[in-house]
Formats: structure tokens, sequence, C-alpha cells
């Protein structure tokens, strides 16, 4: 299947967005504490129960950090002070905003394919395939391999800008693998190729090189099946050379 670079890159932000979102989901509370927010006054804690929650959770987030279970935090050098970051709640509604924005330029770009446009009938599909929490990103990645690629673009730049900003606010680095043993990019003769590991199976990640690498559109010899100027190179993940560094990695133990 030919697949556009735009395509590539926008299907990759969001699995990569994904993850960092269930990152900063099951890290909540110890985000919270080691990156203390001023928040309005009625929302601190000013009942018992409420101090009681707040010491359990210090408690707990010391024993985790002792143990060294907090695995992709970076360690804090103390608490950081109120304002130096974004607080976790701007940056929720922010994020709600950017993927209202993302759904509703796909469900416009798709709303006349009866099997791509969002209708209640997702829900009944995904229900049936037991898909509920996570519907509107399945929908999201089923429908953008079919995007035109103008689109592509901007969804693609919405989402990595959202998951950079997650993923500041986490102190979660980016999912990329470098594999041993790969060979130079067939564009810039580096040995910079990178396997982008955010999708939640091996056989859907893609290969990217450094961001200065970006393809001159016709007469390029990245390989890509769509030459584009300016687009940093990606590879999909059925291309002959994401196949044969993933065959690599997985014969190393690295990936499933």
């Amino acid at each position: 299947m030919i697949r556009h670079p735009h395509q590539l890159h926008a299907q990759a932000a969001l699995w990569s967005l994904r993850r960092a979102l269930r990152h900063l989901d099951e890290h909540r509370d110890a985000l919270l504490i080691r990156r203390p927010q001023l928040g309005p006054a009625e929302s601190r804690p000013r009942t018992l129960a409420q101090l009681a929650r707040h010491d359990e959770l210090l408690r707990t987030e010391r024993a985790e950090r002792k143990a060294g279970s907090l695995t992709g935090l970076k360690p804090s050098a103390g608490s950081a002070a109120p304002g130096d970051a974004p607080g976790l709640a701007d940056l929720e509604r922010d994020l709600h905003q950017v993927l209202v924005e993302v759904h509703g330029l796909l469900a416009y770009a798709h709303h006349r394919d009866p099997l791509l446009a969002w209708t209640p009938l997702w829900h009944e599909v995904l229900d049936e395939w037991d898909i509920r929490r996570d519907a509107r990103w399945t929908w999201l990645s089923v429908v953008l391999p079919a995007t035109p690629a103008r689109i592509a673009e901007a969804v693609a730049l919405a989402l990595v800008d959202a998951d950079q900003l997650v993923r500041s606010y986490a102190g979660l680095d980016a999912d990329l693998i470098a594999p041993p043993l790969a060979p130079p990019c067939p564009a810039c003769d580096r040995r910079r190729l990178r396997i982008q590991s955010s999708a939640p199976d091996s056989a859907r990640w893609t290969v990217t090189c450094a961001s200065s690498c970006v393809c001159i559109g016709d007469g390029c010899e990245c390989g890509m099946d769509v030459p584009t100027r300016g687009v940093r190179h990606i590879w999909a993940a059925d291309s002959a050379l994401a196949a044969s560094i993933a065959a690599g990695v997985r014969t190393m133990g690295l990936a499933a």
C-alpha cells in the first residue's frame, strides 16, 4: 500500500500522543506532587479526608521513587516552583481542543465515505470489537491512511505539537529505538535511522531519520513511496527498509 509521508507522520504522531497520554494518566498523582499547581483556593485540600489523601499520595510516590518503578520519569531535583510549567488543567484543556479540532477535520474530510465517516455505526462496530474507551482513537488510526495529504499534514503538525507538550510536562522522552547494525539512511548516508515504537505492535512501527534529513522531492534517493520536497524522511512499516530493520530488532529480542 502506497502511503504519503504526511499520512505516516500523522499516524506516528497519533500513536506517540496516545502513549504519552496513557503515561500521564498512569502517573498523574505523582506528577502533580512533583510539579505542584497553585490552582484555585477552593480546589486545595481543606478537609481531613483530603489532607489524608494527599499524605497518602506523598508516601506512595516516595515509595515508588525509591523502588525505581516510575520508569520514564526524569529524576526530580526538588519540587518545582508553581508557575514554572503549564498547569495540568491548562494542558488537558489545550489537548482536548486539539483533539476536537483533529477529529472535526478528519470527520469532515471523510463525511461522504460510507465506510469511514464518523457515525453512530462506528460505536456499534467498535463495541462488537470490545473497543469502547479508545473508540475515537481507533477511528482516527483507521481513517488517517485514507486522508488527503494536505489534511494529513495539518493533522500531523497539530498532533506533534500536542505530543511534545505532554512529554515535556511528564519528562518523557520520545519513543525512539536506535536499531543496532542498522544500515545508513539511503538519503543522507548517515547512521541516524530510528524506529518510532509508539504503535501498539511492532508490525506498525515506522522508521525515520534525523529531523534535518528532509526529502528533496523527485530525484531523492530516499526510496519513500511518495518523495515529497521538504518533508522529513519516514518509511512505512511494510517498506523494505523498515521491514529489514524491524527483523533485526526482533532477532535481537528488542521487540515482540
